[in-house]
């Protein structure tokens, strides 16, 4: 069934491509790719311009009432899709503009930094959600600002350095549990101290012992990511992933990645 909140959302959505679009063409840009469908909570502009940055979106987002205030409707930049540690580096870079950017948005924005579980950053503008044409017309005014005076940074981004791809091992496990899980992180050894207090504070894996096994030092953190995304989504290494443990881990493997990794080559 469908949830009624992204039905409103989906015509909201629509209603502003093709009001801003008809004057605009970039506004384009955030028209769905496939299917022509638009339930979602967010939209992203997506054209492949040439100061695009990978993983940094300037984006929608839809956000009903809730304590941090009324129905609005959110202009962001969206770093997402590369691990926290990379979308708040990030938006540190992006920080050390705020003050030009304080002074040239007529709209107040928030920084919001990503966390571990909670894997995106953002800069955020929010706009009440009342009389939809008017709320658009202001959408449009502040995406333009966000396109004219944050935008042009996003090129000028530079990742993070040795980034590694780290494996834990379980043990104490019973039959069916996963043998281990990985990830990328600058702080290998301090992620891991982080995992060990999560584990432990779930019940299905209160009991678990957490061995830190192994590692590969990666020169950039898109190598890693992508090597991390080679282990997690190719065809060749769905033989090794463990079933996801909800709200705990998807990284998770039925033996050693990076040894699995080694025989196929990858490194």
């Amino acid at each position: 069934m469908a949830d009624p909140n992204q039905e409103k959302a989906s015509k909201f959505w629509w209603q502003l491509i093709e009001t801003l679009s008809s004057e605009d063409p970039w506004y384009d840009g955030f028209r769905p790719k496939k299917k022509g469908r638009l339930e979602k909570t967010a939209i992203e502009h997506d054209t492949g311009e040439k100061d695009r940055k990978k993983g940094v979106w300037l984006c929608f987002r839809w956000r009903n009432k809730s304590w941090q205030g009324p129905d609005r409707v959110e202009v962001t930049v969206t770093i997402q899709g590369l691990s926290f540690e990379r979308a708040n580096n990030y938006l540190n870079q992006l920080k050390e503009n705020r003050e030009e950017f304080e002074s040239k948005l007529t709209r107040g924005f928030e920084w919001e930094e990503g966390e571990y579980g909670s894997e995106t950053a953002r800069i955020i503008s929010k706009v009440p959600r009342n009389e939809w044409d008017d709320c658009i017309l202001k959408l449009r005014d502040t995406m333009n600002e966000y396109r004219s005076v944050i935008q042009p940074y996003f090129k000028d981004l530079e990742d993070l350095k040795d980034m590694y791809y780290y494996v834990i091992k379980f043990h104490n496990t019973s039959e069916g549990d996963p043998w281990g899980k990985a990830g990328i992180s600058v702080n290998p050894r301090g992620r891991f101290k982080q995992h060990v207090r999560d584990y432990s504070n779930d019940t299905r894996s209160a009991n678990w012992e957490l061995e830190y096994l192994d590692d590969k030092l990666f020169p950039t953190g898109e190598e890693a990511y992508e090597f991390e995304q080679r282990l997690l989504n190719s065809k060749d290494s769905k033989e090794i992933r463990s079933p996801n443990m909800r709200r705990l881990s998807r990284e998770l493997f039925s033996t050693n990645p990076l040894d699995f990794a080694r025989g196929k080559g990858w490194i």
